[in-house]
């Protein structure tokens, strides 16, 4: 009966350490699928083409832009022909991607649901 106690423990352990061992999984595998060819998988960019996310005073200060950012594409400021690309995420997507962008490199500050659509029926 201990035996089975002691494994049945093992597993949940093994379950819990897999889960909290990355923030926002979703955004993970948004970013690493849409994002990280560009910006890098540890966000640091090719500057200037593209720039870096790590503590970003751009990304930090435009937390309400972010979503219409990365919806509708922007156009480098830098390099003329340099355009991040607009993206079709759903809310949910999005939220997690800004979420896990925001743990990994930037303010550590979580972002809603709600804020997010919020700020998205803000787009032009």
């Amino acid at each position: 009966m201990i035996k089975y106690l002691n494994i049945i423990t093992l597993y949940i352990l093994i379950i819990y350490i897999s889960c909290a061992s990355e923030s926002f999984p979703g955004g993970k595998r948004v970013y690493t699928s849409n994002c990280e060819s560009c910006h890098m998988e540890d966000g640091s960019g090719l500057p200037p083409m593209y720039p870096s996310l790590h503590n970003s005073t751009y990304l930090n200060s435009n937390l309400k832009e972010l979503p219409c950012i990365i919806l509708n594409g922007k156009q480098s400021q830098l390099i003329k022909n340099i355009i991040m690309p607009a993206h079709d995420f759903n809310d949910v997507e999005l939220t997690n991607l800004i979420n896990y962008m925001n743990v990994k490199w930037g303010t550590n500050q979580n972002i809603l649901l709600k804020d997010v659509q919020k700020n998205m029926k803000n787009c032009k």
